[in-house]
């Protein structure tokens, strides 16, 4: 963790070039893949199998679409900044095991999954 993380108190941790392999695992074990970004964003194009929580309604549908608070969260948007906030908020409700899984086209890389929707 840097030590501005440390400094704000950050702990969700997020993925590396070297951790494709616990994403996939991660997937593969039961994780839900979870898109932060608008609406505009998410019908744009949004890795497949992605589920849309929006950044600015996450704590009201976050506990409807995932009721297991212990269920692994891959939290995703364009940059990594929303989905930072978005797992900073889903620690705060008690999620344990959420993943700030960055940027859209590099998890999708990262995952080897396609971005699917869009014109």
């Amino acid at each position: 963790m840097s030590w501005l993380a440390k400094i704000l108190g950050a702990s969700c941790s997020r993925f590396g070039r070297s951790a494709g392999k616990s994403a996939a695992e991660m997937l593969s074990a039961g994780a839900v893949l979870v898109d932060v970004r608008s609406a505009g964003e998410f019908a744009a194009g949004h890795i497949e199998g992605a589920l849309w929580l929006p950044l600015d309604r996450i704590h009201l549908d976050v506990a409807i679409a995932v009721p297991t608070r212990t269920q692994p969260l891959i939290l995703y948007c364009r940059s990594g900044a929303r989905s930072q906030r978005a797992c900073k908020i889903v620690e705060q409700m008690g999620y344990s095991h959420a993943i700030n899984g960055g940027g859209v086209g590099a998890l999708s890389k990262l995952l080897n999954r396609p971005v699917v929707g869009g014109p």
